[in-house]
C-alpha cells in the first residue's frame, strides 16, 4: 500500500512513469522524431482504416434513411427530388445515435439490415473509395454486375460485420500514438489487428479495380512490365524497405520493431 495516500501502489505503474517516461503525451519530445517516423505509417494507415469504416457505415445508413424517405414519399415528386439532392444526412445528435444502433446491429446481421439495398441503384453525387463497398449495385447490366462483385469483394474486408475488428484498431491507434511508446505501434498494430490488412488489401483491390477501367494507361507508372499507380507504388514500397532494412538492423541488434 501507499504509506502516503492509503491507496494501492503499483511498482509497474511507478516503473514505467519514472523510468520508461510512459504516460499521456510524454513521448513527445524531439528526440523521438526518428521513432515517430518509423510509427507513423502504421499510424496513419490504422487511423485511415477506423475513419473509411465510420464513412462507409455513415453512407450505408445514410442509403438506408433516404430508401425509407423515399418510400414514404410515395408519389410526391418534389420529396423525392429533394431526398437525392442531399449528399449528406446532417450531422445531428439523433441520426448519430440512430447511426450508432444501425452500426451495432448491421454488426450481428449485415444481411438483414442491407436487405433491398441491391435491388435499387441508388446514385450518390460522388465517387470515392468509400462509395465503392459503401452499397451494392443492382444486375441490370454487365457494368453493373462488375461493380457489384467488387463491391461484394470490398465489403467482405471493410463491411459492417467487422465492426469490432475495426475498433479495436482504432483504440489501439489512440493507445500508441498518446500514451504508448510509438516505435511499439509496428508490432502492437501488426501482430494484433488483422483490420490493418484488410484495409490495406481493400486499397490496392480497389486501386486495381481502377486501373482496370483506365485503358489509356495514363497517370501510371510502368515498372517492370506492369503498370502501378501512386498509392500502390507507395504501399508495397513501404512493406518492401520496412522488411529489407528490418532484416538488416535486426541481426545487428540495432533498434527495430
Amino acid at each position: 500500500t501507499n504509506g502516503g495516500g492509503g491507496g494501492k501502489f503499483s511498482l509497474y505503474a511507478h516503473v514505467q512513469l519514472k523510468h520508461w517516461n510512459v504516460g499521456f503525451l510524454h513521448y513527445y519530445e524531439w528526440k523521438q522524431v526518428p521513432n515517430f517516423m518509423l510509427a507513423f505509417p502504421v499510424l496513419f494507415f490504422g487511423c485511415m482504416a477506423a475513419c473509411s469504416w465510420i464513412y462507409c457505415s455513415w453512407i450505408r445508413y445514410g442509403i438506408r434513411q433516404r430508401m425509407t424517405m423515399t418510400d414514404k414519399a410515395d408519389g410526391d415528386k418534389k420529396t423525392k427530388e429533394k431526398v437525392h439532392s442531399s449528399m449528406f444526412l446532417p450531422l445531428t445528435v439523433k441520426h448519430f445515435i440512430q447511426w450508432a444502433l444501425y452500426a451495432l446491429r448491421t454488426s450481428v446481421d449485415p444481411s438483414h439490415e442491407m436487405q433491398g439495398i441491391h435491388q435499387r441503384k441508388i446514385e450518390m453525387p460522388f465517387s470515392s473509395f468509400g462509395n465503392m463497398f459503401a452499397f451494392e449495385a443492382n444486375d441490370d447490366d454487365e457494368e453493373d454486375s462488375k461493380h457489384n462483385q467488387q463491391s461484394a469483394q470490398l465489403m467482405a474486408l471493410i463491411g459492417p460485420h467487422l465492426l469490432a475488428h475495426y475498433a479495436v484498431l482504432a483504440g489501439f491507434v489512440l493507445i500508441c500514438a498518446t500514451v504508448a511508446h510509438v516505435q511499439i505501434s509496428t508490432r502492437m498494430i501488426c501482430s494484433s489487428c488483422p483490420a490493418w490488412y484488410w484495409f490495406i488489401a481493400a486499397m490496392l483491390m480497389y486501386q486495381q479495380n481502377k486501373q482496370q477501367r483506365n485503358t489509356t494507361g495514363r497517370g501510371y507508372i510502368l515498372l517492370f512490365g506492369r503498370h502501378y499507380d501512386t498509392v500502390s507504388l507507395l504501399i508495397w514500397g513501404y512493406f518492401g524497405l520496412y522488411n529489407a532494412l528490418g532484416v538488416v538492423l535486426h541481426v545487428n541488434f540495432l533498434p527495430w520493431t
